[in-house]
């Protein structure tokens, strides 16, 4: 990984801003996400999908995006995607999000102000419709707050070939863990993020299986982070990595919820935390013990 004045400077990439998508039987977000992406200043979409079985990729061709068809392996097809962009910059966007008129060239502005390697949005669930809805919006409103941060998630702004060193760099041996093991590469290499005030749109459709499925994942991620460094950690290392989602969801959300008043949530979050345990238990057992 190279310095934020070497990535500034560079001329290896053109001058502009290319997004990268990932879909899988995304149909019924296609429409709406290019539709909130149509006034934004933005030089090119790629879009890798992992051989959706639905209208996906029909409606993708619909739009001026380049497609790729690509395997499961999460890191590779970001590699696929960030080796054919043609600018500098490079904007992460997920299906489910939405954004406001100009949002690429506002968040370009404020990204090239900032000594920041990677500069977030903040996301935001309008009108949540249900209870479980009502507990996202929340848990994004906790985690993502204004100012230095220590987790890289979307929707955001970086450098082309920065993100293509972090690919570089890293390994993972699940899908689900990538984007734990992304932000520990990032902290270790001490390099600088930041969440912008600029504020994007979450589409949530939340019920319980779909709650279920989301935190499953990443309770399954936080067993293969666990096992992917454990031999390389302290004792105390593992005992962080063991109980973070407790503190988070049975302590320091809950006392959030409490403080916006909104205490009725406290079971929201006690659910999503037994489900990333459960989940977590669930891929220990099946490992260590069922496969044998």
């Amino acid at each position: 990984m190279k310095s934020i004045e070497y990535y500034r400077n560079s001329r290896v990439l053109k001058e502009g801003i290319s997004c990268i998508l990932f879909t899988k039987d995304s149909e019924k977000d296609v429409d709406d996400l290019f539709i909130s992406l149509k006034n934004s200043q933005i030089d090119e979409i790629l879009v890798s999908d992992e051989f959706s079985k639905d209208e996906t990729v029909n409606k993708l061709k619909k739009y001026d995006c380049k497609i790729f068809l690509s395997k499961e392996n999460f890191l590779e097809r970001q590699k696929e995607l960030l080796k054919n962009v043609n600018y500098k910059y490079v904007i992460i966007v997920e299906t489910d999000q939405r954004f406001t008129n100009n949002y690429s060239s506002l968040i370009l502005d404020e990204f090239k102000k900032k000594e920041v390697l990677i500069l977030q949005s903040l996301l935001r669930v309008l009108s949540p419709k249900n209870y479980f809805e009502k507990g996202m919006a929340l848990l994004y409103e906790f985690l993502k707050k204004p100012g230095k941060t220590y987790f890289f998630t979307g929707p955001c702004i970086t450098y082309s070939e920065f993100l293509l060193d972090l690919m570089n760099e890293v390994k993972i041996i699940s899908n689900s863990s990538i984007d734990t093991i992304f932000n520990e590469h990032l902290k270790k290499n001490k390099c600088e993020m930041f969440t912008s005030k600029l504020i994007a749109n979450q589409e949530e459709n939340i019920s319980y299986q779909v709650l279920k499925k989301k935190f499953g994942w990443y309770g399954k991620g936080d067993y293969y982070f666990y096992k992917q460094n454990r031999i390389h950690w302290s004792f105390l290392r593992k005992i962080k990595s063991l109980t973070h989602v407790f503190i988070r969801y049975f302590i320091m959300l809950p006392l959030y919820s409490f403080l916006r008043l909104k205490p009725h949530l406290f079971p929201f979050f006690f659910l999503c935390g037994f489900i990333r345990y459960n989940f977590f238990l669930q891929e220990f057992l099946k490992k260590n013990y069922l496969d044998k």
